[in-house]
């Protein structure tokens, strides 16, 4: 279970540093959730290679031709050529165009049907007269190929959803899935992150008791803490942050407030080159009213690879009491009950935000 919060810890340090930097106006800590689709994809392909099987499955090209064919894509099928049916596509490229494959009509007046059957130049010399069984995955035409599709010789229907390309066989379903689940776990974990907020908190038991409230806090005198949660600035709209460091003080409403000196700029990336870049350096703050506090669990907080003791606050803010969750963070034990002993010192007056 360790090793598990520590991955999600990796991933939501990742996150977090990526939820900085937009790459053509989305975020860049989007892009892995989305690459989620290619493992999910990947897994579903390994089930169709698995349902087709290891040898092609024997049908007519009759069925094939038939509209709305959904059987199997791993065929084997017996007809004969038809040369006076054939074409040649091509492939283009930004500045030039090449020879494609080759296309020639397989035909079967037994069970009245017909099917393109795609092969590479090279092997469309080798084509023979007669009866042939072939095999090979049937693939879905693209629009503009069904427009070169030549009527037939002998009038047969021919399959304007399918050509069959010959000599392809299923990839390894193994292999496969074994692809989908090499890309799909890392993405698994920054999507777990990603939906957390990139906040990976494990709830402990508490060695000791919750110490008492102190009755005078000497704020100047409190340690260093790192505080992961909801920061607001001078001016603008709030921002979340991983394990940034801040201090404690007292506002002059009485309320205890987190302040953290945090550049929040981030940048703005065109096709990989930075066209613009928005500056958020500054004090950021999260205000706290004591006497709002609903809970104070102890646990650790995994802000990378290591945890961190950590405690998980939570209180009312401001006048629509909305429940916030502040996570701080600790160098040592004693740091941690200091600090506790502090936030349940109450407040010299209502909290009241402006």
């Amino acid at each position: 279970m360790l090793l598990l919060y520590r991955l999600l810890g990796i991933a939501a340090s990742i996150g977090s540093g990526m939820s900085r930097v937009r790459l053509n106006f989305v975020s860049l800590s989007l892009f892995p959730v989305i690459g989620l689709f290619f493992p999910i994809f990947t897994l579903f392909e390994a089930i169709g290679d698995y349902r087709e099987g290891k040898t092609p499955n024997p049908v007519s090209l009759g069925q094939v031709a038939k509209e709305g064919y959904s059987g199997h894509k791993y065929v084997s099928v017996m007809g004969q050529y038809d040369p006076e049916v054939a074409f040649e596509s091509s492939v283009k490229h930004r500045f030039s165009t090449t020879p494609g494959k080759n296309y020639i009509a397989l035909t079967d007046p037994e069970s009245h049907g017909a099917v393109m059957v795609a092969m590479n130049p090279g092997v469309m010399a080798g084509v023979l007269p007669g009866r042939v069984t072939l095999s090979g995955i049937l693939e879905p035409f693209e629009s503009k190929m069904i427009m070169q599709l030549p009527p037939l010789s002998e009038g047969e229907p021919i399959s304007h959803l399918y050509f069959l390309n010959l000599g392809a066989a299923p990839h390894d379903p193994a292999d496969t899935a074994l692809m989908g689940v090499t890309f799909g776990i890392p993405l698994a974990f920054y999507a777990v992150a990603f939906f957390r907020l990139y906040i990976i908190f494990r709830k402990t038991p508490a060695a000791a008791p919750v110490p008492p409230p102190a009755s005078v806090v000497d704020f100047d005198t409190l340690p260093l803490v790192r505080a992961t949660g909801r920061f607001w600035p001078h001016t603008g709209d709030s921002g979340r942050f991983l394990n940034v460091p801040a201090v404690l003080g007292r506002l002059g409403g009485g309320e205890i407030c987190l302040y953290s000196n945090i550049d929040a700029s981030s940048s703005q990336r065109i096709y990989g080159i930075q066209v613009s870049k928005e500056e958020l350096a500054g004090y950021w703050v999260i205000p706290i009213n004591p006497d709002s506090l609903s809970e104070i669990e102890m646990g650790e907080l995994f802000p990378g690879w290591s945890p961190r003791r950590a405690i998980r606050i939570r209180f009312n803010y401001g006048p629509t009491s909305y429940l916030e969750t502040v996570i701080l963070t600790f160098d040592s034990p004693e740091d941690r009950i200091e600090v506790v002993r502090a936030l349940l010192s109450p407040a010299e007056e209502p909290f009241i935000l402006n």
